[in-house]
């Protein structure tokens, strides 16, 4: 897990040196046998078309000895969306994640 300043200094580096500061984070995680998960997208329309089956077989292969697979898996599964229409509420199973700024 990264330290608090080394999270700001990620936050506010200049996309030249994030990568790089990134690796080393993710070097002294390993080093000291932790768990380290980065998830970074910057893609217009990305979480519009993410699909949440495709994104649990990931974590499931990515995080085999861990509960934290368990708890990520469980926000993604049988995820419900429900809106009040003027026939009354109306619910349907959320197959993929919401459009960014919804």
């Amino acid at each position: 897990m990264c330290s608090i300043p080394t999270c700001l200094v990620l936050e506010k580096a200049n996309q030249s040196t994030k990568p790089i500061k990134l690796l080393n984070v993710i070097e002294d995680v390993k080093k000291r046998e932790h768990y380290a998960i980065v998830i970074s997208l910057d893609i217009q329309g990305a979480f519009d078309n993410l699909k949440y089956d495709i994104i649990r077989k990931g974590l499931r292969k990515l995080l085999t000895e861990s509960n934290i697979s368990e708890t990520l898996e469980d926000i993604l599964s049988n995820r419900k969306v429900a809106i009040q229409t003027s026939d009354g509420p109306a619910v349907w199973k959320q197959t993929k994640v919401c459009p960014q700024g919804s």
